[in-house]
């Protein structure tokens, strides 16, 4: 019997097999390729970010008042675990007369960026910074941030808002 044992003109044997050596890399392939598709990546990707970061809390206090010499701001550095660096003031000015915008949104500037050393203290232990280069009849809003020693900073403070009239 020609065919007993046989298949196709291959043994028995060899059926099972896909085109001999060729099929085990073409096997592999498609596993990969599957396992790939199936698993592209698993968690959310962002930034990095340093294990246990907290940024500095905000300032909830900021208060302005006018005084001979401008616009004094005075706040409370709210506690943290690490030292602050450095305290961004911003502020932002609006016209009171003529062409003012009240609802259109405010662009705050950097005025000021001060290190530990640059901040005054009240007697109550409050900090404070004094605007000397304001002008009469303007609206002036301020915020302030707090940056710590790793380089973060926090939100914006509370906006303190004068409009400034020099006292006499």
């Amino acid at each position: 019997m020609r065919g007993c044992g046989r298949r196709g003109g291959r043994p028995i044997a060899d059926a099972g097999r896909i085109s001999g050596r060729r099929g085990g890399p073409l096997i592999a392939a498609l596993a990969c390729a599957l396992l790939i598709g199936i698993f592209p990546g698993c968690g959310k990707k962002a930034d990095p970010v340093p294990p246990r970061f907290t940024p500095p809390p905000a300032v909830a206090d900021l208060a302005a008042r006018a005084t001979e010499e401008g616009i004094r701001l005075e706040w409370t550095e709210p506690a943290h675990s690490e030292p602050v660096e450095r305290v961004l003031i911003m502020r932002s000015e609006l016209l009171v007369a003529g062409e003012s915008c009240p609802g259109c949104p405010r662009t705050f500037n950097r005025i000021a960026e001060l290190s530990p050393e640059e901040i005054e203290e009240t007697e109550e232990g409050r900090a404070w910074y004094l605007d000397g280069r304001v002008e009469e009849s303007i609206l002036y809003t301020y915020r302030i941030v707090i940056c710590d020693s790793s380089r973060y900073c926090g939100a914006e403070s509370n906006p303190a808002e004068i409009k400034f009239r020099r006292k006499r």
